[in-house]
């Protein structure tokens, strides 16, 4: 296991890059990575989003939905993509059946298998099934602005939180009248 910091250096050099996560992937795992498609893809990487099944539709409306590779549905293009990759990113899962028929692909792959996880205990039996050849684990002590992010949002989910509050009261006030 390596501290998070480690891969930093190593983002500068552009690869051929899959992202994937487990099946039928719930909004944490796509919203995740979709996230992480956008950094690496601005940091100039190709970048591949590959979802082992299809996702609730509800998720599309996140930016690169429409981008991300239904593995059941598109197999030689989701195969494509895996066998040109220098790195697999593995997100929000901790066993290879969670992505159902990539595993033999993702076990099997030339590439560097990049697991980021958080710390948790539950999860060290991931690297043992995966077998990755690199691991690194996010630490949220270590995260750049953790106190000033964490305000920020705050702020946000309360103005949000007045906003609905007011917007039920204007439409009961309306439904009075």
């Amino acid at each position: 296991m390596k501290p998070i910091q480690e891969i930093y250096p190593l983002l500068a050099t552009p690869r051929n890059v899959v992202i994937t996560t487990h099946q039928k992937p719930d909004a944490d795992a796509m919203g995740s990575s979709l996230a992480m498609y956008h950094l690496l893809t601005s940091l100039g990487h190709t970048v591949t989003v590959i979802s082992p099944t299809n996702w609730a539709k509800w998720l599309d409306w996140m930016p690169g939905c429409s981008t991300v590779i239904d593995y059941e549905l598109q197999r030689d293009r989701a195969e494509s993509a895996l066998q040109q990759a220098q790195w697999v990113f593995c997100l929000d899962f901790n066993v290879l059946i969670r992505i159902k028929h990539m595993a033999q692909s993702v076990r099997q792959g030339a590439f560097d298998r990049i697991l980021l996880r958080p710390r948790s205990a539950s999860f060290q039996v991931l690297a043992q099934t995966i077998e990755l050849s690199r691991e690194f684990t996010f630490d949220s002590t270590q995260t750049l602005g953790l106190a000033a992010e964490t305000d920020l949002l705050t702020q946000e989910l309360e103005r949000d939180m007045v906003q609905t509050i007011l917007r039920r009261l204007e439409a009961l006030a309306r439904a009075g009248n």
